[in-house]
């Protein structure tokens, strides 16, 4: 149960007891704020956890400029789902020079043909865990400036509520990984790297991916290792501009030609 008191206390969930939070959202408007955008805004950019408990949110989010250790926490994703709804906005967008934000548990959608986690500028120290990627355009997007040491573990790409996802990940970032993850989607693009150095892509599954699995281009210091793609259009595409890649015990299942 959550207790109404200036710090959150969540006991006995599951395996989240005892952690402390410091703000609470409910999808009926009755936490410590009335919106997620509401909890951010006021933690600031000191930042703090937010518990985003189960229902539909219908929200576009931004991450203000310098934020520092922000995390958006829910349940499980397919409890509590962030849907963006706003023409030109993409659901969770990441402004510049952010700093350790952790995003777990959740489920993201944008009816809007948008991004659903978009980073335009250098984000550093950021974790994305456990979470589920059902429609818009990109689902994880760093297409600005290069950020460091971005983590993507045990996230699910699938097309879902009520549309598709274009685009599973565009990453930039040095020092990045990508691991336990599932891509499923007729049409979907994988994970395109560019402009990034040193990204690790380990121990992830593909399944019916008419597009592409991987696409690299312009990076340097690539491990892609212990992959099974299945049904994929094409497994790997490398460029030629690329230096140190390193591609071992992948299983891969053609659909296409390459």
């Amino acid at each position: 149960t959550v207790e109404p008191h200036n710090i959150y206390i969540l006991a006995a969930v599951g395996d989240l007891g005892g952690v402390c939070y410091d703000a609470v959202v409910k999808a009926d408007g009755t936490g410590t704020d009335a919106t997620i955008q509401a909890a951010i805004t006021r933690l600031g950019v000191a930042g703090g956890i937010i518990l985003i408990c189960p229902g539909t949110y219908t929200e576009n989010l931004v991450i203000p400029t310098l934020t520092v250790n922000l995390a958006l926490v829910g349940l499980a994703p397919d409890k509590t789902l962030i849907k963006g709804t706003t023409v030109g906005q993409h659901t969770v967008d990441i402004a510049s020079s952010v700093t350790g934000l952790r995003i777990e548990n959740l489920s993201f959608s944008n009816t809007q043909s948008q991004n659903l986690i978009d980073s335009a500028g250098a984000s550093n120290e950021m974790s994305i865990v456990n979470c589920w990627f059902l429609r818009g355009n990109i689902g994880i997007a760093e297409l600005g400036i290069s950020g460091t040491n971005t983590l993507v573990d045990r996230c699910v790409f699938q097309s879902g509520d009520g549309g598709t996802l274009a685009q599973a990940i565009a990453m930039r970032s040095a020092n990045a990984r990508v691991t336990h993850c599932y891509f499923e989607g007729a049409g979907q693009k994988g994970i395109q790297l560019d402009n990034g150095t040193l990204v690790t892509i380990a121990n992830n599954h593909w399944n019916g991916c008419s597009d592409y699995a991987i696409k690299i281009e312009t990076y340097t210091e690539v491990i892609i290792e212990g992959n099974e793609m299945s049904g994929v259009g094409d497994g790997i595409e490398v460029s030629t501009s690329i230096a140190r890649v390193v591609i071992a015990n992948n299983v891969i299942f053609l659909t296409g030609a390459s």
